[in-house]
C-alpha cells in the first residue's frame, strides 16, 4: 500500500454529485475531506446516484462527468479500493 500512496501529492479533488461540492485532498499519508469550493486538479461529478456508484466502483466513468489532472483521479479510486477491501 505504501507504494500506492506515492502518487498522492496534494492532489485535490472536487466531487461534486448534483453540484453540491466536496473537496478531497490526497496525501501519501492522509485523505481530508472539506464541503465547499476551492483550488482543484480535478473534477468528478454528475447524479448524486452515479457519483456515489462511481466513487464505489460500481459505476464506469460514462455515468459521471471528469474534467482535470487524470492521475488525480486514479489516485482517488486507488484510495477508494485500498480503504474498502
Amino acid at each position: 500500500p505504501a507504494a500506492r500512496d506515492a502518487a498522492a501529492r496534494a492532489q485535490r479533488i472536487a466531487v461534486s454529485p448534483g453540484g453540491w461540492p466536496w473537496i478531497v485532498g490526497l496525501s501519501p499519508g492522509a485523505v481530508t475531506v472539506a464541503e465547499g469550493h476551492g483550488a482543484r486538479d480535478a473534477v468528478v461529478g454528475g447524479d448524486p446516484a452515479d457519483v456515489v456508484l462511481w466513487l464505489w466502483g460500481r459505476a464506469g466513468d460514462d455515468r459521471v462527468t471528469r474534467s482535470g489532472d487524470a492521475e488525480a483521479l486514479r489516485v482517488l479510486r486507488a484510495r477508494l479500493v485500498l480503504a474498502t477491501q
